[in-house]
């Protein structure tokens, strides 16, 4: 599912680097609103030798808001799952291989906004160090595995929950369906950048990961049973 350079051309990755950087810039806005407060305060009256001086100095200081530690831990915890699980690739014989992408379980865990904070850096991570992905095309792949999976995932869930008495089903269903989503917009992005028709692509990439979103389903639903307690829906 990562991009390299030079599979896509340059006017699509452009375009997503853009897309994805106002997403991303809206994202760690949202996780600083969350994470952080401003508070007001007052340093106290100077006693002197002549008297007391009424004048006061208020100025404001960011602090960590209340529960903030354990959600920083959580992103942590997110970031090192993912970033592991993406270096794992599971073979289909005779169609290819897949990698769990873990964009629905960020959102899962932390929150759509967080959950593409922490995809951003873990596909950044790759790109930068171990070449894992591109970086030009890295807004590509930030909007297919971050904000696609975290963001549409996370909404998807809220729209559909109550359809199901058991969560479990819920989350099963859009788990499959975030990659199998992501693999449609890659498969756009590939036939835009005439590197493949869409008549080849499209089909490939929805078969191959279609059996892929069943593992993430099975890997985000075991996630959850065993590594996180606390979930944001």
């Amino acid at each position: 599912m990562h991009i390299p350079d030079g599979f896509i051309n340059n006017q699509v990755s452009i375009s997503f680097i853009a897309v994805s950087a106002a997403v991303v810039l809206h994202a760690l806005k949202q996780a600083k609103n969350s994470l952080f407060e401003k508070v007001k305060i007052c340093s106290p009256q100077l006693v002197t030798d002549i008297g007391v001086l009424n004048y006061r100095h208020v100025f404001t200081k960011i602090r960590l808001r209340l529960g903030a530690k354990n959600k920083w831990q959580q992103m942590v915890l997110v970031a090192c799952v993912i970033f592991t699980g993406q270096m794992i690739d599971f073979v289909i014989p005779n169609i290819g291989t897949v990698h769990l992408i873990g964009g629905f379980l960020a959102a899962l865990v932390l929150g759509p906004w967080l959950g593409v904070a922490v995809m951003s850096a873990v596909l950044g991570i790759q790109a930068v160090f171990l070449a894992d992905g591109g970086i030009i095309a890295l807004g590509a792949n930030i909007f297919n595995m971050g904000i696609v999976t975290s963001v549409g995932g996370y909404y998807l869930y809220k729209l559909i929950k109550n359809l199901f008495k058991k969560k479990y089903i819920t989350i099963i269903l859009v788990s499959w369906a975030s990659v199998v989503v992501a693999a449609i917009f890659y498969s756009f992005e590939a036939a835009i950048s005439n590197v493949v028709p869409l008549s080849i692509v499209l089909p490939a990439m929805v078969s191959t990961h279609a059996i892929g979103g069943l593992l993430e389903a099975v890997i985000t639903i075991l996630a959850l049973k065993y590594l996180f307690d606390e979930c944001e829906i």
